[in-house]
């Protein structure tokens, strides 16, 4: 089921989601499964509930997992291959982010503010992106349909600036960089502030 459209101009988010049972391998002393679940819904609400998310697509081979986004399945051949088929299902010259579900601190407010600052990037036909804590990785890949072409993986923030992607970077944005993939990244997200279903993921 897709999210009612609130704009012509609204943004298009694509948020690609492993399955659960391989996720956050290298997140120790957490129900690694429950707590990928919980930051993927914590990214997926605050996508819904932004004022410039027009449409929330999520790329999974676990439909039953993500109701109320529209689904695309996942190809299976890699995240990057999972982001493109995500772009492609939307319509052509639509501005369009690619979010990662292991954003627990994102706000709508946070990612609004972004978006505000890449329309004029993608607007003008160029991509955007945003530095994860660590400098290395991307977090946010913006550009217009059917592009951006995404480069995620290790050194994925030099390959997408390589590439011509703009790098944005805002100290109020902190929440859009913390990604977690481990036990010193979830202690950071916890310290900045996590979204609900992370909060209660983690209780004893």
């Amino acid at each position: 089921m897709a999210s009612s459209s609130r704009a012509a101009d609204a943004w298009h988010i694509v948020v690609p989601l492993k399955t659960l049972a391989a996720a956050k391998s290298r997140l120790a002393g957490v129900d690694r499964v429950a707590m990928a679940r919980a930051m993927a819904a914590d990214v997926l609400a605050a996508c819904r509930t932004c004022s410039r998310v027009g449409n929330v697509t999520v790329v999974s081979s676990e439909p039953e997992q993500w109701v109320g986004t529209t689904l695309v399945p996942d190809p299976g051949d890699g995240l990057n291959a999972a982001v493109s088929a995500g772009i492609a299902h939307q319509p052509p010259g639509a501005a369009v982010a690619v979010v990662v579900g292991d954003l627990p601190c994102l706000t709508p407010e946070q990612l609004a503010a972004l978006l505000d600052a890449a329309a004029p990037v993608v607007a003008a036909g160029g991509s955007a992106v945003v530095p994860d804590r660590g400098g290395d990785g991307t977090t946010v890949l913006m550009g217009a349909a059917p592009g951006p072409v995404p480069h995620f993986g290790p050194g994925s923030l030099a390959a997408h600036v390589a590439a011509g992607a703009v790098a944005l970077v805002d100290p109020g944005w902190a929440a859009l960089r913390i990604d977690v993939d481990d036990a010193d990244e979830l202690a950071a997200a916890v310290a900045h502030g996590v979204g609900p279903e992370t909060r209660a993921a983690l209780r004893p």
